[in-house]
């Protein structure tokens, strides 16, 4: 009976997959991970430089009567809607709501920046007094062009870039 349990205990052995030692992985040498990690970086660092490049909002030359007109009027042939931010020649800071709008890239006007304070040599008002802006409004955003003369956008949609993209829909389409 012994001699049964051992050939029936042998037998098992050899129908048993054999068992292999683990084997430890090492975690691959620091050096070897520098140079990848480093053409990520500068990708990542490129794709944010590009990106910014084409971001910035195209600034309105107030002596230039034609394109003041066809902004302002839609007296163009380009039937274009425009979104203005009324910003200072010397202003370095642009309202992060219209920046963001103009980011988002889905609204349906193209966006500029004019410095409202500007006198208009044919009625010797302002643009802001020409057109009846409230300057005290913060950021002061007006839609015109195709759309018609300057409307100022009420500050209640100048929360988020989302809210003002979401109004310029709904008032251009």
């Amino acid at each position: 009976i012994v001699a049964i349990h051992v050939v029936v205990a042998e037998q098992r052995k050899d129908k048993m997959p054999p068992q292999h030692k683990r084997k430890t992985s090492k975690a691959p040498p620091i050096d070897k991970l520098i140079k990848p990690a480093i053409g990520i970086g500068l990708a990542l660092l490129a794709y944010q430089f590009f990106k910014g490049l084409d971001s910035e909002i195209p600034r309105l030359d107030p002596t230039d009567e034609l394109l003041l007109r066809d902004v302002l009027f839609g007296e163009g042939d380009a039937n274009k809607s425009y979104v203005v931010l009324c910003h200072k020649e010397d202003s370095t800071h642009i309202s992060s709501v219209v920046q963001d709008a103009h980011n988002d890239g889905s609204a349906p006007a193209e966006f500029r920046l004019l410095d409202c304070d500007y006198i208009l040599p044919s009625s010797q008002k302002s643009i802001a007094e020409r057109f009846k802006l409230n300057m005290k409004t913060r950021p002061t955003v007006f839609v015109s062009g195709a759309a018609g003369p300057p409307k100022q956008i009420p500050s209640k949609h100048l929360k988020t870039g989302k809210m003002l993209v979401k109004l310029l829909k709904n008032m251009l389409e």
